[in-house]
């Protein structure tokens, strides 16, 4: 069984994500929501306030049930991963960890996405369950992800993937909508550009429910910062990852694993608006 782990963000998370995305600081979100401007700064630090959070999380065109709900009642999605899924979780930094993850079909061919920040686990998970690496594919090329690609590589003497605008030093480089085989799992690549410019979602198909492996584009309750397009980020999650089936497993790159699902009603970036604009 998978460790339960934390939710990556929390609610003055997802706020502060969502204002710095839509440019809108402490006194302009008091101004349009008529809530006193100490009071939304205390929000953004963590204080529990159910008018205040009320009042601004339509400006920030968050889904005010899901913001409450994320404030007081965390909906933490509890996924069991199917036969062939497997998480590898690793410290980043003091206070973060980092997912990698396994996926092999039933004879053992597996492909490892993303490397966390120390490989002995993957190595470790490997052996373990005796399976065969046939490729790395990599979501996207910050460092937390990346940072143990050469050595894995190595290991296994296999080769890395990545997509063709990236500026990390992959062995192989695709363009979106490429698929790759590994064994009896089918492998797409889709846009999830806007946390970061080469960023991939890999939709797997060929265990007992479809899998999502989108780094960080999408967390449980939550999503990576728009740190290169905020609304890129939330227009490629909308086009590529919430037109997929309901039971979609999604397999972060922080935090638990969710399901599209559960995303549709619990996570303030777009549930109550998968269907509007955030102009």
């Amino acid at each position: 069984m998978t460790a339960i782990i934390p939710l990556e963000d929390n609610y003055d998370d997802v706020m502060k994500k969502a204002m710095i995305g839509k440019t809108i600081t402490v006194s302009m979100l008091a101004k349009v929501s008529g809530i006193d401007e100490d009071r939304v700064r205390a929000l953004t630090r963590g204080h529990k306030d159910k008018e205040s959070l009320i009042a601004c999380a339509p400006h920030i065109n968050l889904s005010t049930r899901a913001l409450e709900a994320l404030s007081f009642d965390p909906k933490v999605p509890r996924i069991s991963p199917p036969k062939g899924l497997y998480m590898i979780n690793t410290p980043f930094g003091e206070e973060m960890t980092v997912n990698a993850w396994i996926i092999a079909d039933s004879a053992g061919n597996a492909a490892i996405f993303d490397t966390g920040t120390d490989a002995q686990p993957i190595f470790d998970c490997i052996s373990k369950n005796q399976l065969k690496p046939r490729a790395l594919f990599l979501t996207h090329g910050h460092r937390d992800h990346v940072a143990r690609a050469t050595e894995i590589c190595e290991q296994f003497d296999i080769e890395s993937n990545i997509a063709e605008q990236s500026s990390f030093s992959a062995t192989r480089r695709f363009a979106y909508g490429d698929r790759f085989q590994i064994g009896t799992l089918g492998i797409e690549t889709r846009k999830t550009t806007g946390h970061a410019n080469d960023g991939t979602s890999f939709i797997i198909s060929g265990l007992e429910t479809p899998i999502a492996v989108v780094g960080d584009a999408l967390f449980a309750c939550s999503m990576g910062g728009g740190i290169v397009s905020y609304q890129e980020a939330l227009d490629t999650n909308r086009a590529q990852l919430f037109t997929l089936p309901d039971d979609t497993i999604v397999a972060p790159g922080h935090g638990p694993l969710t399901d599209i699902a559960h995303e549709r009603l619990w996570n303030p970036f777009f549930a109550d608006n998968l269907n509007k604009a955030t102009h």
